[in-house]
């Protein structure tokens, strides 16, 4: 079982809003943590969202694609509606429910283009993109064997990322006070002290990411 990562941009279409429907810049929207394509090819989603939740609630009320929708607005907001989604949105969807694959939550957006994680076989990818339409473009930011008991935060990290960060931990470069510095890695590693801090600046830059995007609405992709 793997994993791979798409970022799918579609030409001449945003699927990352309501039809019609114009955010303001006082609203956030954060990762989609759930989305599911009904029979009747409507959408119901849930989604983090920031900033100024009532300004979206106006945006949502005066959406004619919303059907109904639940605004949470405590300490982390989500939205949870009922829409008709765009052609594109919904291409993409019944694209995926074509193939045995299993979205990895959360969707997250960058601009005009979704980054989605998507889980199965190898063998079913490739059939899967071959097949996507013809004005859909995607690249693969990364791939690699699924493993469920991975934390979230450090699933983005190539293995060499991940070797870099278990000596780091195991020589207690992050232990207070530290126990080891960036020449102590280095030399364990057999690289030099400025790859080394190359690497590990690169590592908490993803982590901290893949931390603030499932605790918050910040947008972002590693």
């Amino acid at each position: 079982m793997r994993y791979v990562t798409l970022q799918i941009d579609v030409e001449g279409a945003d699927i990352d809003a309501l039809p019609g429907a114009t955010v303001p810049e006082s609203v956030q929207l954060g990762p989609i943590r759930a989305a599911e394509l009904l029979d009747d090819g409507s959408l119901v989603f849930l989604r983090a969202i920031g900033g100024d939740p009532s300004a979206y609630r106006s945006v949502l009320e005066a959406s004619e694609s919303v059907h109904s929708y639940c605004l949470s607005e405590g300490e982390r907001p989500h939205v949870f509606a009922h829409i008709e989604p765009n052609h594109a949105g919904r291409r993409l969807l019944e694209w995926k429910d074509r193939f045995p694959l299993v979205i990895q939550s959360p969707i997250e957006f960058v601009e005009d283009s979704i980054v989605v994680t998507l889980v199965g076989e190898v063998e079913v990818f490739t059939d899967a993109t071959a097949s996507l339409p013809l004005d859909v473009e995607y690249t693969i930011l990364e791939t690699g064997p699924y493993c469920p008991g991975d934390a979230t935060v450090f699933h983005g990290l190539t293995e060499r990322q991940r070797e870099i960060l278990s000596t780091a931990l195991d020589l207690g470069y992050y232990e207070n006070p530290r126990e080891a510095t960036q020449a102590d890695l280095a030399r364990a590693l057999s690289v030099s002290p400025g790859t080394v801090g190359d690497h590990l600046r690169k590592i908490e830059a993803t982590v901290f990411k893949k931390f603030l995007g499932s605790h918050s609405t910040t947008e972002t992709v590693s």
